[in-house]
């Protein structure tokens, strides 16, 4: 699976709209992830990978919001 093909993934939509609650703020996350995996090299689950990257910057956007 290309990285292309993840960003426009419908389940990576969904997850991103469940984390944010908000289409803008998913779109935002969607693209920020897409950034991040652009600069890594190519990995087997690259959907995994950039969910998990996409949870990852909402957790820290979320703590700097607490702080």
């Amino acid at each position: 699976m290309k990285l292309e093909s993840v960003y426009f993934d419908k389940s990576i939509r969904d997850y991103a709209l469940r984390l944010t609650n908000d289409k803008v703020e998913a779109e935002e996350l969607i693209s920020l992830a897409y950034e991040i995996c652009l600069k890594k090299p190519p990995l087997k689950n690259l959907k995994g990978y950039f969910a998990m990257v996409m949870r990852n910057q909402w957790l820290k956007k979320c703590k700097k919001q607490d702080l």
